[in-house]
């Protein structure tokens, strides 16, 4: 068997295929027609630790920044809903008179146009009602 000399630029070369591109050792050593024990002991010779590749801190970034971006949208939009949603409830003219009369309002609710006034008045006549009931006089 010969020895055969090789240079340090060729060696580093072939380490880099391997630990930056991700080569095969096998693949490497039948295109450079090198020994594979020899690409082995290269790589503890001028291989040095390759970065974790797992994480790239740009694409994270980047991806926190779109979601970030996404979920402040949807807290806006649900806000926006919520407080038209809660006009809706208090002055709702899609319920019938008899429903609004019943409501947790109470009967002022559509002509009062005030929150706290109407469900003072709805609190009243609810008292009046149960005071009635327990006394035995109809409603």
């Amino acid at each position: 068997m010969g020895t055969s000399n090789y240079s340090d630029a060729f060696k580093r070369d072939a380490v880099h295929q391997i630990k930056v591109r991700r080569y095969p050792v096998r693949e490497v050593s039948r295109r450079l027609g090198v020994r594979t024990h020899a690409l082995y002991k290269w790589m503890k010779l001028f291989g040095a630790p390759v970065p974790n590749r797992g994480v790239d801190h740009e694409d994270e970034n980047q991806r926190l920044k779109r979601e970030l971006a996404r979920v402040t949208e949807e807290r806006d939009i649900l806000r926006k809903a919520t407080v038209y949603f809660a006009r809706g409830s208090q002055w709702s003219t899609s319920l019938s008179p008899r429903i609004r009369a019943s409501s947790a309002f109470g009967p002022c609710a559509g002509c009062c146009g005030s929150i706290s006034r109407a469900s003072m008045h709805g609190l009243r006549s609810r008292e009046a009602t149960l005071r009635r009931r327990m006394n035995g006089k109809p409603s």
